[in-house]
């Protein structure tokens, strides 16, 4: 099912745990020109929702995400959390990049436990948690292991059970698999959706694949071409874990990438 929201707004609604009003985003460039990122974004995100989000390179969805992160303040527009206005990070969103971001001289443990021991969270249940969560990422019997001694996958791992570590309450995930190879992204797919239905946080995820998004997301908005505003909101009501070859996830992928070709010719115009 679809819903198309390129002219009206479909802003906070009451018990949204993330809302985006009336958002837009510009940048100056190299000739003092105002660059227009985000025109008019409005969404309302969940509790306990897998939002993805999809669009043209350039589009705004990082910018977007980094604003519910804390680390980018919109130009005009509203960003909140349980209705509450985002103004810097904080703890209860908790992020993964594209790029691993570990510490080399810590281990794998150490790596995960690094924001706990920032809030000097060395106890019982804070040391069960971490080892819960090596268990649930794979990396069991690899605790003592350098980050140079990893995988791309397995390191990617270890950014997301960090990530976990103190229990935010909103995961922000920019392209987390976008610099594996495919064999390695598919089986870390498969294993972050059953991470992620044992703890059903809710979850930003930035992506350039279609098939990423659908295997992933309760819904996927799709971004228009800059300024962006979201276009379509896809819902993807199919039991996970999800098979490629089902006629309703290829009629799905079709109507998606006719969407998101519309918005790349229309940004290569």
């Amino acid at each position: 099912m679809t819903h198309d929201h390129s002219s009206s707004g479909i802003g906070a609604s009451a018990t949204a745990k993330l809302s985006v009003t009336h958002v837009s985003k510009g940048f100056s460039s190299v000739n003092g020109q105002v660059v227009k990122a985000i025109g008019d974004a409005n969404l309302s995100i969940a509790e306990g929702e897998f939002a993805a989000f999809i669009g043209p390179s350039g589009c705004g969805k990082s910018t977007l995400l980094y604003m519910i992160a804390g680390f980018e303040r919109p130009t005009s527009g509203t960003v909140a959390m349980n209705g509450h206005s985002i103004d810097r990070p904080r703890p209860d969103r908790g992020i993964v990049f594209q790029e691993y971001v570990l510490f080399p001289w810590l281990t794998v443990e150490g790596n995960i436990r690094f924001g706990l021991d920032v809030q000097n969270r060395r106890d019982a249940v804070s040391d069960e948690r971490v080892r819960h969560l090596i268990s649930v990422v794979g990396l069991t019997g690899f605790e003592n292991a350098y980050p140079h001694t990893l995988s791309g996958g397995m390191q990617q791992r270890v950014a997301i059970a960090r990530a976990l570590a103190y229990d935010p309450e909103v995961l922000l995930m920019d392209e987390p698999f976008g610099a594996l190879d495919a064999q390695t992204k598919r089986r870390l797919i498969n294993d972050f959706i059953r991470v992620w239905e044992e703890s059903r946080k809710t979850v930003v995820f930035v992506t350039h694949s279609v098939e990423e998004a659908l295997l992933l997301a309760d819904k996927v908005y799709l971004f228009s071409a800059r300024p962006s505003t979201i276009k379509q909101v896809f819902e993807v009501n199919l039991p996970r874990p999800r098979d490629i070859t089902a006629p309703q996830f290829i009629e799905l992928e079709k109507a998606l990438l006719e969407s998101l070709d519309e918005e790349v010719s229309k940004m290569m115009a």
